[in-house]
């Protein structure tokens, strides 16, 4: 089977985004086969392609060899090849640095007229006139660039792209990625820096569109970067007479030339959760049609002409948006109009790519409640406790402040705070306990003060050193840490105001474990669980042999938990048919109780399932209170078409014990004090004093001190 992660859906100015290649991606094992009775069919294959030493010296013969399931590995070279692709196969590389598939100015690089996806994995695919076409496509760790008639056209059902750069392209429409559904396709885009493409019509990064005959396409976006992309509309993001959801992403210094710089949609319906929309020109969002847009946990600000185009019957807020204007119409619950979010230009955050980070005092901390997604854009835990009062809450936006926010005294019972610069003497910073915090928590070793860093001037790693500076300096009943750091390490300068602390404290993270049940259940239900590693989220596989007559079929499920620990649950289902393809069938989210999901969307794919593995991942996401339970899935059965439908027998419950505990783990502290620098004379003017070497040494901000002449 293939084992992937699955993931639970939900500045200003143009940048360059540096592209990680080591992305955390899964091993996708070799296809299977599963042998008949008769004694089977041959077992999938792995064939290699270099200059020399290999199979064969080009792509297209490999390909033209293989069989559905088999594997192609590319060697760590160049190849200027277009590829047509005939099978279901996977096509893997040495790495985007190391294999390149190039065009050479002109064609299409990979092309496939399959009903099911082919996987594309670990290259670069550039110079081309498309990069990739196909009806149905996995993209995973692949860069995409310098094609000049999309980065990638799907005209199909779709498919997904992850951990990917798609940069530099250009098109009619959908410069990055241009998707024409049919049959009720499905594109997820998920961990990827969509970058610098261009359109002369509509969707610069992304262009979604209803085609001929369909009900509308379904657009996924997710802890995706959609940056610096242009076009006449929808700039970042194009949809058309589709359905976009979009969540944990950053649409940012994207340009229209008419409407919508961020995002433009003519839809079936766009909801937006836990994203940021800043700093594009021509409108953060332009909506037409008589269909809904719903908002939640989300800033829209800094976007010119204006936050939004949209007339106010088309928009819902379901509260906790921010938006630096009053065009966007936010009045529910939690809402901001008119407030500036203090957003960080974009910048590498941590996580796969960059994120607007929440300066300090930004009104979006903490201002979401505990009603959000389970990780931010860059995959940190929400909710956190970024203001510091003890209660731990989402941040609006993208990203979450995983920085612990704690009180500090500079020079304790001394008001003002008053420094010279040009000591050379210490500067004591007391770091105050209270209910909430303990300084035992502090990691001494990696505390630093001022713009300088400096760290401790003693060593507090000796136990009777540390024990020596604790202190309850502020009478407050709670231990406090007294540290001290030379004055002409610190990088404080004459005129600042303040300086701040940074720091690492261990913190107990909750994290989830499903265990399945070791008493063996009847039918041929298989589950296995597998932890993902951020330590929030459990994935459940049940595999179930030999599906009998799928085609119009439905998959019912109920199922129930005796712990309240985890936040939601989401199911995605999908067959690996006999040609070792995999094809999506349902992503879901599931509240507590039964739901039942159709698979008859195959039977228009023209899957055959018959006999095949139905795959079913269960995916729970933790909500942080700590608990055992047990976590059961009942009544499932596979129904026929008949009328009424009949159950097919086969299919059983199972169980398995559903656990939170937690981990120690780490996070950031950092907190500020005001101070007055005092002792800045210069002899250059009366009155002033003035250190010709100490001046005019820049501090890491770019700074000198601004008494110098």
């Amino acid at each position: 089977m293939l084992r992937k992660t699955w993931i639970v859906l939900g500045a200003v100015a143009l940048v360059t985004v540096a592209y990680i290649t080591a992305f955390a991606v899964e091993e996708v094992q070799q296809p299977i086969v599963t042998d008949d009775t008769s004694g089977g069919a041959a077992a999938a294959t792995t064939w290699t392609v270099c200059s020399s030493g290999c199979d064969f010296t080009s792509i297209q013969s490999a390909v033209d060899a293989a069989s559905g399931g088999d594997t192609i590995e590319l060697g760590p070279e160049t190849f200027e090849e277009h590829v047509v692709v005939a099978n279901a196969l996977t096509i893997r590389g040495a790495g985007p640095d190391s294999t390149v598939v190039d065009g050479n100015g002109s064609g299409t690089v990979f092309h496939t007229d399959l009903p099911g996806p082919i996987l594309l994995a670990d290259m670069s695919i550039q110079n081309g006139a498309t990069g990739v076409a196909a009806r149905q496509v996995q993209i995973d760790n692949c860069i995409i660039r310098g094609n000049t008639a999309s980065g990638v056209y799907l005209w199909g059902s779709g498919g997904t792209i992850t951990d990917s750069l798609i940069t530099q392209n250009t098109g009619t429409s959908g410069g990055g990625v241009h998707f024409r559904s049919v049959n009720e396709g499905s594109l997820t885009i998920t961990r990827s820096i969509i970058s610098r493409n261009s359109a002369s019509g509509f969707g610069g990064g992304v262009s979604s569109y209803l085609g001929p005959g369909n009900w509308g396409p379904e657009l996924v976006i997710d802890s995706t970067l959609i940056t610096g992309n242009s076009a006449a509309e929808g700039g970042g993001i194009s949809c058309e007479l589709c359905t976009a959801v979009i969540s944990n992403s950053t649409v940012s210094g994207n340009t229209a030339a008419r409407s919508g710089g961020g995002i433009f949609a003519v839809t079936t319906g766009l909801t937006v959760y836990n994203s940021t929309i800043a700093g594009n020109q021509g409108e953060g969002i332009g909506v037409g049609r008589p269909w809904k847009t719903v908002f939640k946990g989300s800033i829209v600000a800094g976007n010119s002409p204006v936050d939004c185009y949209v007339p106010s019957y088309l928009l819902t807020s379901a509260g906790d948006n921010l938006s630096s204007d009053a065009t966007c119409n936010f009045d529910a619950p939690g809402d901001m109009e008119n407030t500036d979010p203090l957003l960080v230009p974009l910048a590498d955050n941590g996580g796969p790519t960059a994120t607007h980070a929440l300066a300090p005092g930004s009104p979006a901390i903490d201002a979401a409640g505990d009603d959000c997604l389970p990780t931010d854009q860059r995959g940190v835990m929400r909710p956190q406790d970024g203001d510091g009062d003890g209660v731990a809450k989402c941040d609006i936006g993208a990203y979450e402040l995983d920085v612990r926010q704690v009180a500090i005294d500079i020079k304790p019972q001394s008001i003002p705070n008053a420094i010279n610069p040009y000591s050379r003497g210490v500067i004591p910073v007391a770091i105050l306990g209270s209910d909430t915090f303990d300084v035992a928590d502090v990691d001494v070793t990696k505390l630093a003060f001022g713009l300088d860093a400096a760290s401790p001037a003693h060593n507090l790693t000796d136990s009777f050193t540390y024990n020596d500076h604790l202190q309850d300096v502020n009478l407050d009943g709670y231990t406090d840490l007294v540290t001290h750091y030379r004055t002409g390490e610190t990088g404080i300068i004459c005129g600042d105001m303040s300086a701040t602390l940074t720091g690492v404290m261990t913190t107990q993270i909750p994290c989830i474990d499903f265990t399945p049940s070791t008493t063996p259940v009847p039918g041929t239900v298989v589950a296995k669980g597998s932890s993902t590693t951020n330590c929030d989220t459990e994935v459940i596989d049940l595999i179930v042999s030999d599906v009998p007559e799928l085609f119009g079929a439905a998959f019912d499920m109920t199922y129930a938990a005796d712990l309240a620990s985890f936040r939601r649950v989401s199911i995605d289902g999908s067959v690996l048919s006999s040609d070792g393809a995999e094809v999506a069938v349902l992503a879901k989210e599931l509240q507590p109780g039964r739901v039942t999901v159709g698979i008859s969307r195959l039977a228009a794919q023209g899957v055959d399932v018959v006999g095949d593995q139905l795959l079913i991942h269960v995916t729970l996401n933790r909500f942080g209170t700590e608990g055992t339970g047990e976590l059961s899935f009942t009544n499932s059965n596979l129904l026929d078409s008949g009328s009424p439908p009949q159950p097919i027998p086969g299919i059983a419950w199972f169980g398995g014990i559903l656990s939170v505990a937690k981990v120690t783990g780490s996070r950031t502290i950092e907190g500020t004090d005001s101070i007055v620098t005092v002792g800045c004379r210069s002899p250059r003017r009366p009155g002033f004093w003035y250190d010709e070497e100490r001046d005019a040494r820049p501090r890491s901000d770019g700074v000198v001190n601004i008494e110098k002449k």
